[in-house]
């Protein structure tokens, strides 16, 4: 689970590296979507694929992305603040009509 937030960096309050403790929102950061890919029932696990967009053709113009990985297990000895206990990031694609 994770939040996806993005910025053109031009936002004077700006931080490229907001710390767990602050909300990114606050320093320059706009919140696109939260991505929860666990499923309602049954078993977890496996590999998942997210794809976000908007029906108005475009998020916005922005220059940085920043994933706000959240824990989904609070009783889980290897969770941590950071990242949830067996989250991997195998890799991602940015795809756009106007890229550059």
């Amino acid at each position: 689970m994770y939040n996806l937030f993005a910025s053109d960096g031009t936002d004077p309050k700006f931080d490229a590296a907001p710390n767990a403790k602050t909300d990114p929102a606050t320093c320059g950061w706009k919140l696109i979507t939260t991505v929860d890919t666990r499923p309602a029932q049954g078993e977890v696990g496996g590999q998942y694929g997210v794809s976000v967009a908007d029906a108005s053709g475009s998020l916005g113009k922005f220059r940085y992305l920043l994933f706000d990985t959240v824990p989904t297990e609070s009783d889980d000895p290897g969770a941590t603040p950071s990242i949830a206990r067996w989250m991997w990031w195998g890799g991602g694609d940015i795809h756009s009509k106007n890229f550059g």
